[in-house]
């Protein structure tokens, strides 16, 4: 169920630096130095939540959260001296765009920080593998950070057991090179490279034009499958 959350902050700090009191009368309205700053958080379709500061341009990476929230938030810094008194003024005005979804399926674990995952214990090949995905509201998994490469692994932890496929210490992930030899893109739209995460095993790519589809091995690192693997698989939300 859609839900649209509107709210406005506005905060008022006034710091008094130099001997100030508070008995002191108002100032007047100056034309002090004045510093404005956006900040704007969005979430991309691999379900990271993307936080930057203009002025501090600083960037958050944040997973785990089950709705699609977009905020447009201006925060303007005034500077204003008067009387010996240094004040400060903040004010902050945010609105948001929140869309619950209701796709979240409750076989899927949340680890938190990151995000929703299932472990599909029934080999499928490739294209099968991210149809199901996609058919539970999600796609197959896009390792984004060293964090997330620990999730493989906790996975895998557990003693999976296999059935279907011969292989029980890979899984497909959403990584092909398939439209282009040699370019690995993420099922999400995204290169490789900029993915946050492309640690491959040793000697992996080894470049074969049959094998355009990528696993990952129990210990999270990345190697390249026979196009008519079949393998467990992992989706994400």
């Amino acid at each position: 169920m859609n839900a649209l959350l509107n709210f406005f902050l506005l905060l008022l700090l006034p710091l008094c630096l130099v001997n100030g009191t508070e008995n002191e009368p108002s100032c007047p309205a100056m034309n002090g130095e004045s510093l404005r700053y956006t900040i704007r958080s969005r979430k991309n379709v691999t379900s990271h939540r993307i936080v930057s500061v203009d002025l501090q341009k600083n960037s958050v990476r944040i997973k785990g959260d089950n709705a699609t929230t977009d905020v447009e938030m201006d925060v303007a810094h005034t500077y204003l001296q008067c009387g010996g008194t240094e004040r400060i003024m903040l004010s902050t005005m945010a609105t948001t765009m929140e869309l619950k979804s209701s796709a979240m399926r409750e076989d899927y674990e949340l680890f938190p920080g990151l995000g929703f995952y299932k472990l599909h214990t029934i080999g499928k090949d490739w294209p099968t593998a991210r149809s199901i995905c996609v058919q539970e509201g999600g796609h197959l998994m896009v390792i984004n950070s060293d964090a997330e490469a620990e999730v493989v692994k906790t996975l895998f932890s557990r003693k999976p057991k296999f059935s279907g496929t011969w292989d029980q210490i890979n899984v497909f992930v959403g990584i092909s090179d398939d439209l282009k030899e040699g370019q690995y893109m993420a099922v999400t739209g995204e290169p490789l490279d900029k993915t946050g995460y492309s640690r491959w095993g040793s000697g992996e790519p080894d470049g074969k034009t049959n094998q355009n589809y990528v696993i990952v091995r129990e210990d999270g690192l990345l190697r390249d499958a026979l196009n008519e693997a079949v393998l467990g698989f992992i989706c994400e939300q």
